[in-house]
């Protein structure tokens, strides 16, 4: 596991470019044709004491909690439960899949 203790915590995958500067992730993901991860894919950020999922402009959007957000979806944000939640970068078949537990006092 990983704890989360930033305001914003970033996924995406790995630029095939060295030092490309428009790679600013904390969650480097390599992944490979047909992709799954988009290279800024999506963020977790806390906010006034709640927990958001950010879809960063990923092609294929972002599961959470079983909702679609980002891609061709009108949302691109969600409030993450207290508990256990599951984020999917890309569509269900993705292999890049997230447990993340909010806890009281996030």
């Amino acid at each position: 596991g990983l704890s989360i203790n930033s305001n914003s915590f970033r996924v995406g995958r790995k630029s095939k470019g060295a030092n490309d500067p428009l790679e600013v992730n904390d969650l480097i993901i390599e992944d490979s044709a047909p992709y799954n991860v988009s290279r800024n894919h999506f963020s977790i950020d806390k906010h006034e004491g709640k927990v958001f999922v950010q879809d960063r402009g990923s092609f294929l959007g972002t599961i959470v909690n079983g909702k679609s957000i980002g891609g061709n979806h009108n949302s691109a944000r969600v409030e993450l439960l207290e508990g256990e939640n599951h984020i999917i970068a890309g569509t269900h078949h993705s292999p890049y899949k997230f447990k993340v537990v909010v806890s009281a006092g996030n």
